[in-house]
């Protein structure tokens, strides 16, 4: 592809619209209501569940697939956007500049809502959330630095925490006392931990959804709502020290993490804010999409590990598990139309 927009956006020449990275443009009308898987090859299983299996269009191009059609006749698509933080910043990005770059005037249009709810597999950091538990991201700790390069506000001044302002979603007590508890417990840490939230409604209707699909509530392999780490690599980002690669900044990271409990304001009525599960996608989410860009956003992982424990689901249940979460969170799609 070309350059179009010189370096900043690169977009396909003449008459092509398709981004630099997601190989999509405008043209393709991909569906606004999204699932977001991190392996390539989930999106398949995605797929098996739309509308007589049928899919109406899809795009590969590097580590992003991309494939739509319909469930319950709502629009749907999946996109895979690889592992990470990094990766998920540019598929993201690009599907906002998908929407919202018209490449018939070459300016920006109007602002376009999106649903998209992240899929994914997690370990906890808590003893007692079993493998196959479904953990629901209601705010996300960033342990990357990928989300703190966008801001809510035009200057870092503007902020009224001017210390730390960017850390945390303004103007929301809960990810404010989400940001101070990690903070205090990592202490001197060689990072800045941030903390993002996604939309409310989004995480309230995946949790029912997962209670109508037979998952308990916050008990057993149940469904639990509450915080997720977000790590920007799988070993030393996550507290696991390997080989020669072992010393490590914070290697009790997970005992850390599992201290983590955050009560919730009057009138909320539900248990204790603590981090469920480890993951590597969910906190970019939140801060891009779900706070400065305005979309609906929500994440849901199966737990496939327990740190705590040293225990790893079967193959089996894995698939099993992954299936059940898919199909949690197009129902909600569908549920939120």
């Amino acid at each position: 592809m070309a350059e179009r927009q010189g370096s900043e956006l690169i977009i396909g020449g003449e008459g092509d619209d398709r981004l630099y990275h997601i190989g999509f443009g405008r043209r393709e009308k991909v569906p606004n209501n999204m699932i977001l898987v991190g392996d390539p090859n989930r999106v398949d299983t995605v797929t098996e569940f739309f509308d007589n299996g049928k899919v109406e269009g899809a795009v590969a191009h590097r580590e992003f697939v991309t494939k739509w059609g319909r469930y319950k006749g709502m629009p749907v698509a999946a996109m895979g956007t690889g592992i990470g933080t990094d990766n998920t910043e540019i598929a993201i990005m690009e599907r906002m500049a998908a929407d919202e770059w018209n490449p018939d005037t070459q300016s920006w249009g109007s602002s376009v809502k999106r649903t998209m709810i992240r899929v994914g597999t997690s370990g906890s950091p808590q003893k007692n959330i079993p493998l196959g538990s479904l953990a629901i991201a209601e705010h996300a700790i960033g342990l990357d630095n990928t989300g703190l390069n966008y801001l809510h506000h035009p200057r870092v001044e503007d902020y009224a925490d001017k210390e730390f302002g960017p850390f945390y979603t303004p103007g929301n007590r809960h990810a404010k006392a989400i940001f101070e508890s990690v903070r205090a417990l990592l202490g001197n840490a060689l990072f800045q931990p941030y903390v993002s939230t996604l939309t409310p409604y989004v995480a309230q209707t995946i949790h029912a959804q997962a209670r109508a699909h037979g998952f308990p509530d916050h008990e057993g392999a149940g469904v639990y709502s509450g915080i997720t780490t977000s790590a920007p690599g799988f070993f030393a980002p996550q507290g696991r020290s390997i080989g020669r690669l072992g010393n490590i900044a914070i290697p009790n990271l997970q005992e850390k993490l599992a201290e983590i409990l955050v009560p919730r304001f009057a009138g909320h009525g539900r248990p204790p804010l603590r981090a469920l599960n480890n993951e590597m996608e969910s906190s970019v989410l939140g801060r891009l999409n779900g706070e400065i860009l305005g979309d609906n956003v929500g994440a849901v992982c199966l737990v496939i590990a327990n740190r705590q424990e040293g225990s790893f689901i079967s193959g089996e249940d894995m698939q099993k598990g992954i299936r059940k979460a898919i199909k949690v969170a197009l129902d909600t799609l569908h549920s939120l139309q």
